[in-house]
């Protein structure tokens, strides 16, 4: 399994997203390695974006770089419905859902994450106090069954709901 790192941002975050971006090509000594979805919100401008892609090319072996529609509601929760629904259609493997902010302390922080999500027997991998975590690919379709389950409760709302 190859773990998919997405780091989704807006206009607020875009430079943390890059400053993440530039410090895992150092933190991997100056090599690529592993695969980025990076996820722009639709109010970011070409700028950024621009600034992220050529840092992600260096820093990935593969990267890709997706802009989510107009969100209603809780952004991050409808950015991560969009994004899920995305990952199901083009990707198979599970992938871990970081922020900007977020900084590894390890050189082997992409495999033990890996590693964790492996042994454990739950589906999901995730902090409840964060948004951070390991999702499998059919995070969208769990979540769109349980939602028309659950009288539409919105159950990204619940795993996004602010600490």
């Amino acid at each position: 399994m190859n773990l998919l790192l997405v780091i989704p941002f807006n206009s607020g975050n875009s430079a943390q997203a890059e400053e993440l971006v530039d410090f895992l090509y150092h933190f991997n000594g100056k090599k690529a390695s592993g695969a980025v979805l990076l996820v722009a919100a639709n109010e970011v401008h070409a700028e950024p974006c621009e600034k992220i892609k050529i840092s992600a090319a260096l820093a990935f072996q593969h990267w890709e770089m997706i802009r989510v529609g107009k969100i209603t509601g809780d952004q991050m929760a409808g950015m991560f419905k969009e994004v899920s629904h995305y990952i199901q259609l083009n990707y198979r493997s599970p992938f871990f859902w970081s922020e900007p902010e977020l900084r590894p302390v390890g050189t082997k922080w992409r495999k033990q994450i890996q590693d964790a999500y492996e042994s454990q027997p739950k589906r999901y991998l995730l902090k409840k106090e964060s948004r951070i975590g390991v999702y499998p690919v059919s995070a969208y379709s769990d979540v769109t069954m349980a939602e028309s389950a659950v009288n539409r409760t919105t159950v990204f709302d619940e795993i996004f709901k602010k600490p």
